[in-house]
């Protein structure tokens, strides 16, 4: 307690000293870094000439499998109120404007960047794998729907089918089990990002089953949407409350949220032509990794500090 309350006070001190010498500044502050984001909020109480945006990437009282209350509430509580001393926000989705900024001040939703570099190597037909390859990489849990996506898979009928996890969580052992049920599912391991990258080219589906269940899908976006669209294989996901409008025409969503919705998707998207899949997802490498990368998403952010 006593190293937060200095940290607080240090960065209270840093930020009225930067204030001092750059009084038309605007001080940036993720709230995750919670006892300097309170620091932000003291010297805001005491400096009204002081700006202040916050990045909001989280709102503090909802997170998946978050259910802390009582005492172990309070520091979330204490968060929420620094959030009301920022003079502006950049929020993750726009629920998140909705839930936060009661005082309408001036907003922008930079729900994440994507990395045009991901463009030097091409995405190609002859780079993909022989067989059909649905790929989900990352954080592999059930809450982001990986039971849901084993079921539905088991009932594809496609022999050339194949479905691929990267990544570490609890739900690894199940994906075992599962691989010695269906031959056609397994677990690869972690990778590098640069590894994993790479698979992600050879792919033909790229699934990220994350289900719109729970109140925290609408503040939550899923930066594992942007990776896959970057890459240039298709994606396939729900139509989450988080995702802009802007997003629909460039992944292939899942109708239903159900096992048989899944099952559904992946046996209409695995008898598609290898060609239109991957002009699809060639579409939507382009436009991602030309509407959201930091120079386009930085501009959103000076037009409403100008």
């Amino acid at each position: 307690m006593k190293n937060r309350i200095m940290t607080i006070w240090n960065s209270y001190r840093a930020i009225c000293h930067w204030h001092k010498e750059h009084p038309d500044g605007i001080l940036i502050c993720d709230i995750i870094l919670g006892e300097c984001s309170l620091g932000v909020c003291l010297a805001s109480i005491l400096h009204h000439d002081l700006k202040t945006t916050a990045i909001v990437t989280d709102v503090p009282s909802i997170r998946a499998g978050d259910t802390r209350k009582g005492l172990k509430a309070i520091p979330v509580k204490i968060k929420n109120a620094a959030i009301q001393a920022y003079s502006s926000y950049i929020f993750l989705t726009e629920k998140m404007n909705e839930r936060l900024n009661p005082k309408h001040k001036p907003y922008v939703v930079v729900e994440g960047v994507a990395d045009e570099n991901v463009k030097k190597e091409p995405n190609t037909l002859d780079n993909k794998y022989a067989e059909k390859v649905v790929m989900m990489a990352g954080l592999l849990e059930d809450v982001f729907g990986v039971d849901s996506l084993l079921e539905a898979f088991k009932q594809v009928e496609c022999p050339e089918a194949r479905l691929r996890f990267y990544g570490r969580g609890a739900s690894v052992e199940k994906i075992r089990a599962a691989s010695k049920q269906d031959s056609r599912i397994s677990f690869c391991g972690e990778l590098t990002n640069q590894q994993i990258v790479k698979e992600e080219k050879k792919a033909t589906l790229l699934i990220n089953p994350r289900p719109p269940l729970g109140e925290w899908t609408a503040y939550s976006f899923p930066s594992k949407n942007m990776e896959y669209m970057a890459s240039g294989t298709p994606l396939v996901a729900y139509d989450l409350p988080c995702i802009p409008n802007e997003y629909k025409n460039y992944f292939y969503q899942i109708k239903e949220c159900s096992v048989e919705g899944l099952r559904s998707a992946l046996q209409e998207l695995l008898n598609k032509d290898a060609e239109s899949l991957h002009k699809f997802g060639i579409e939507a490498q382009n436009w991602i990794t030309t509407a959201k990368v930091p120079k386009a998403q930085m501009k959103k952010f000076i037009q409403i500090i100008q």
